[in-house]
């Protein structure tokens, strides 16, 4: 959720969401955890606040007080959606842990990373980073699900993900590469504009300005919002 995002410092821009980078969130996701964990002394509880809120759980621990009743997970008045998450989490432990019980035969998953964080370094489009890496584009976006725009603005943090073959091909055939590495160029709009008053003074497509950064018709950009721009191709690095 967006308050627990910005607890864990987790980056909400115009061209990712880290809330569904899949390196971020799960660190944020441990992180936020390991705090439940601290706060509450019990695993249960802290797995209930992870998906009911803190706030939540806390209030009902403090009911159950007031009642003098025990404040254990079994005693926590709980939505039916939070009773389920929590259960299903143990289950899922319990089937892996002994999967033979159950009759279930689990894939085999070599004990080796799988993929590779890739640093960025040149602002580069998804659809260039994905054909230098080899990949189809369904594939790398399925790796990088927190990447808003059709565009990877380079940034001292900034990264992909990329199996670990195709990371080997991604840094060789980026090394060689002599075209464009993007049609895109990013400005901050300094006064409240519209597409159409962005055309005019870029001299580009208000329609291609819309679709890109997925504004509606009738909308007015504000202040300090980053707008990405196509680059006429003549006009490309």
């Amino acid at each position: 959720m967006p308050v627990a995002a910005k607890h864990l410092n987790l980056v909400r821009d115009e061209f990712k969401d880290e809330r569904r980078d899949i390196v971020r969130s799960t660190q944020a996701a441990l992180d936020l955890l390991e705090e439940l964990h601290k706060q509450f002394g019990d695993w249960n509880l802290a797995l209930a606040a992870y998906n009911w809120g803190p706030g939540n759980v806390s209030r009902a621990l403090g009911g159950n007080a007031r009642r003098k009743v025990a404040n254990t997970y079994d005693n926590l008045a709980m939505p039916v959606e939070t009773q389920i998450f929590v259960p299903k989490l143990f289950a899922i432990r319990e089937i892996i842990a002994r999967p033979e019980v159950y009759k279930i035969t689990l894939p085999d998953i070599p004990d080796a990373p799988y993929f590779e964080v890739v640093p960025v370094t040149k602002t580069i489009d998804v659809k260039v980073a994905a054909e230098l890496a080899g990949m189809s584009l369904t594939d790398f976006i399925n790796l990088n699900p927190g990447l808003n725009k059709p565009v990877v603005v380079a940034g001292a943090n900034q990264s992909i993900l990329l199996p670990i073959e195709q990371a080997k091909k991604y840094r060789a055939n980026l090394n060689v590469r002599k075209e464009a590495l993007s049609e895109f160029t990013s400005i901050t709009v300094e006064a409240s504009e519209t597409p159409e008053s962005l055309a005019r003074t870029w001299q580009v497509d208000a329609a291609r300005i819309r679709q890109i950064n997925q504004l509606r018709w009738g909308v007015r950009i504000k202040p300090g919002t980053i707008v990405l721009l196509p680059i006429p191709s003549g006009q490309r690095p």
